[in-house]
């Protein structure tokens, strides 16, 4: 069955059939989390709750980092005219039904600059994290317990954590929580949390990786995703300075099986350096509970509307990541551009970013990705 590839790009949706452009493969470096522990939720939160907190200060996570420019040498690969062509679209789809029911999940309290909002459904449960605050809610919309982002991972040595991503896995029956730590320092880490049931408000299993071994970049603008063998963890690396500038693009590919385990908990990994240039390898929330590989998605050129998708595969323990292994465009091609004008705002004068191409989200479902980011008209 060929594998299509579908973005969203802003209200434009767009359809490609994936051609193949083998890239090189890379076998990576093994490693383990230098740090792991535990921490109960419910009982955080509680604790939370009686103590009186002094009122947060407001403070910026770090220097916004822009997304790196792509390289000025960067040539798109011909497009392949006979390549398979994905199926036609049949014009508007029927509207999506209205929402049986809506609520607030948890509101920027101002004190971080930027809130870095995220969010993820399980069966029974609403997680949203935050750089300041996690909250659980149940499917109507309950808050059924809150704690703040700093006492969630200080078990691992009280870092300061940011960028956050969560999602539920259905397969595994797992909550996993991953983010950003001590940001432009030689201290940089990757965080990643995984519940121990399907109730992400009892027990967690946490853990501290090293963002670089030899301390000399740190990491930020966290992307996550799984398969049914892997949690894999992106994130651009700077170099540490008063004006940091993009290094390369890192990949950890993490043992899912490992990280579930409750008895004895471990995060073993490989660790890919893509040096490419390209930034923000988005790994896809992989939705299908056989799959062995998982794609990886990038925006490779903006003036040719060009993405690149490569690949994490191979047994368990030996893994290959392979960028590069195909090239969709959009059907128009016209291109965007990478950055855009901020957004005016109702009621207020200062503007609104509107951020930049890089890609956001990516998703496997029956056959097909589905990414989003944002574009902007060159």
């Amino acid at each position: 069955m060929p594998i299509f590839y579908r973005w969203v790009i802003a209200v434009l949706t767009c359809v490609a059939a994936l051609p193949t452009h083998a890239g090189e493969p890379q076998a990576g470096i093994a490693g383990v989390a230098d740090r792991k522990a535990t921490v109960n939720f419910t009982d955080l939160a509680r604790q939370e709750a009686r103590a009186a907190l002094a009122p947060r200060t407001p403070k910026v996570v770090h220097s916004p980092m822009p997304g790196p420019k792509e390289p000025a040498d960067r040539a798109s690969p011909a497009r392949d005219e006979s390549r398979a062509a994905a199926p036609a679209e049949a014009g508007p789809a029927p509207l999506s039904p209205a929402p049986a029911s809506s609520f607030l999940a948890l509101a920027d309290d101002t004190t971080a600059i930027p809130p870095d909002t995220h969010g993820a459904v399980g069966p029974n449960h609403l997680m949203t994290v935050l750089n300041t605050q996690i909250r659980i809610q149940d499917r109507a919309g309950a808050v059924l317990r809150t704690a703040s982002m700093d006492s969630f991972w200080a078990s691992l040595g009280s870092p300061s954590a940011f960028d956050p991503k969560i999602f539920y896995d259905p397969y595994g029956g797992r909550w996993v929580f991953v983010a950003s730590a001590n940001g432009n320092t030689t201290s940089s880490a990757v965080l990643i949390g995984v519940s121990q049931t399907s109730d992400p408000t009892g027990v967690w299993n946490l853990f501290s990786v090293d963002a670089d071994a030899n301390h000399a970049t740190w990491a930020d603008f966290t992307s996550v995703g799984f398969n049914k063998d892997w949690i894999v963890v992106n994130m651009n690396m700077f170099t540490v300075n008063a004006s940091p500038s993009f290094v390369q693009s890192n990949v950890w590919v993490f043992t899912k099986a490992s990280l579930y385990n409750n008895m004895t908990p471990s995060a073993p990994f490989r660790l890919f350096a893509d040096t490419s240039g390209s930034s923000t390898l988005v790994p896809a929330l992989t939705y299908d509970a056989t799959l062995a590989t998982l794609y990886l998605v990038d925006v490779f050129t903006s003036s040719t509307a060009t993405l690149r998708i490569g690949t994490i595969t191979g047994a368990v323990g030996a893994e290959t990541y392979t960028a590069g292994t195909s090239f969709p465009t959009a059907t128009s091609a016209n291109g965007w551009a990478v950055t855009g004008p901020d957004a005016p705002q109702l009621g207020s004068a200062p503007p609104i970013e509107t951020g930049d191409r890089r890609m956001q989200s990516c998703s496997y479902r029956n056959a097909f990705l589905w990414c989003v980011h944002h574009i902007f008209l060159p």
